[in-house]
C-alpha cells in the first residue's frame, strides 16, 4: 500500500509498503528462520578464513616465497577504487573540518580492505602458483602492466562468458516465485544512492572492481584451506559444495520452496567457480564476479527516471567485453589481417 501526507497544502511524506514491510508503529522484525544461524555460521566461517590467510602469510613470508611487487600492486589498486568509489559517492560540502573527517574515514577504509587485500594475495599466490601455474599468467602479466598482451585479453573473454552463463542460472531463483504466484522473498538490502545519478552509479561501478578482487581471492582461500584439512583435492571440492547449500538453506529458510531452484543453482556456480581457478586463472574468476556484480547492479527497468544511472553498468559491460575482444586478437585487423579472410 501507499502512505501519503501533507502540510499546508505541500507534500511531506510519501511511503510505499510492500508485502514484507511492517508499519512504523508495530513491533520491531522477528528473526527469520535459519538468519541467527547464518550469521554464526558467516562469523566461524570468517574468522577461521582470516586465521589461516595469517598463517600462510607469516609461513610464505618466512621462506621468501611472496611476490612482493605483485601483493603491493594488488593493494595499491584495491585503496585507490575504494578512494575514488567514496570521493564519488560521498555528499561533499565546503566545510574543511567536514571534508578531513570524510577522508579520513574514506582513508580508514581503504588502508584496511588494501591490507586484507595484500594479506589474501601473499598467503595465496605462493600456492596457486605451485598448484595451478598457468593460473596467474594472465594475472601476473596485468599486475606487470602489460595491458595489450592478448593472454589477457583471452582470460577477460572467458570470464565474461562464464558471467553470462552463471546468470542464466542464477536467473530462476529470482523468477520462480511470478511462475508459480508465491510471494516474492524479502530483497537484499543494497545501496539504492546509484539510483540518484550517474555519480553514484559510477561510484557502484568502480566499488565492484575491487570487490570481485576480494571475492575470488576468499573463493581461492575457501578451496585451499579445505584442501589443507581433508587432504584431498576432491573432498575439498564436496565439502565447498556443502558449504553452499548450507548457505543457501539458511539463508532461503523462510522460502523453502526456493531451494528448488537454489540448490542447484548453488552447485553449479561453486562447479564454476573451480573451475575457473582450476582452468582458466584467476583473472577469468575475477572477470565472471566482476560481470555479475555489474549486471545485478544494474538490473532494472531502463525507460525509468533512473533508467540513466543503470545504464551505467551495462555501458561497463560493453567496454569490458570490448576491451577484452579487442586485447585478444594481438594487434590483428579483424578483416584483412589474418583472422577473417578478405575473400
Amino acid at each position: 500500500r501507499i502512505e501519503a501526507g501533507s502540510f499546508r497544502g505541500k507534500p511531506v511524506m510519501f511511503v510505499i509498503f510492500e508485502p514484507w514491510d511492517r508499519h512504523f508503529q508495530q513491533e520491531a522484525y522477528p528473526v527469520r528462520p535459519g538468519q541467527a544461524g547464518l550469521a554464526i555460521f558467516n562469523s566461524l566461517l570468517v574468522a577461521g578464513m582470516i586465521l589461516g590467510a595469517a598463517l600462510l602469510s607469516l609461513r610464505n613470508l618466512r621462506l621468501g616465497r611472496v611476490d612482493r611487487r605483485g601483493a603491493i600492486r594488488l593493494a595499491a589498486f584495491v585503496a585507490v577504487a575504494l578512494m575514488t568509489a567514496g570521493l564519488l559517492e560521498t555528499s561533499h560540502v565546503p566545510q574543511f573540518a567536514v571534508e578531513l573527517y570524510l577522508l579520513t574515514v574514506l582513508l580508514e577504509e581503504a588502508v584496511f580492505f588494501s591490507l586484507a587485500t595484500w594479506l589474501a594475495y601473499v598467503a595465496l599466490e605462493p600456492l596457486v602458483r605451485r598448484r595451478w601455474p598457468d593460473a596467474l599468467i594472465s594475472w601476473n602479466r596485468l599486475l606487470a602492466g602489460r595491458l595489450r598482451d592478448p593472454c589477457i585479453g583471452r582470460d577477460i573473454l572467458v570470464g565474461t562468458v562464464a558471467g553470462v552463463l552463471m546468470l542464466w542460472v542464477i536467473l530462476p531463483v529470482y523468477l520462480a516465485p511470478r511462475w508459480f504466484g508465491l510471494a516474492m522473498p524479502i530483497p537484499e538490502g543494497g545501496d539504492l544512492a546509484k539510483l540518484v545519478g550517474i555519480r553514484y552509479a559510477l561510484a557502484e561501478l568502480v566499488g565492484q572492481l575491487w570487490w570481485s578482487v576480494i571475492s575470488a581471492l576468499v573463493c581461492v582461500l575457501l578451496l585451499f584451506l579445505l584442501r589443507v584439512l581433508l587432504r584431498k583435492h576432491w573432498l575439498a571440492v564436496t565439502a565447498m559444495v556443502a558449504l553452499g547449500i548450507l548457505t543457501s538453506i539458511l539463508v532461503y529458510a523462510s522460502t523453502p520452496f526456493l531451494l528448488v531452484f537454489t540448490i542447484p543453482a548453488t552447485v553449479i556456480a561453486i562447479l564454476v567457480i573451480y573451475l575457473m581457478i582450476s582452468r582458466f586463472g584467476l583473472l577469468s574468476l575475477c572477470t565472471m564476479l566482476l560481470l555479475m556484480n555489474w549486471y545485478g547492479e544494474g538490473f532494472g527497468d531502463l525507460t525509468a527516471w533512473y533508467g540513466k544511472s543503470l545504464l551505467v553498468f551495462y555501458l561497463g559491460i560493453a567496454a569490458l567485453t570490448l576491451y577484452g575482444f579487442w586485447t585478444a586478437l594481438g594487434g590483428q585487423r579483424l578483416i584483412g589481417g589474418g583472422l577473417v579472410p578478405e575473400d
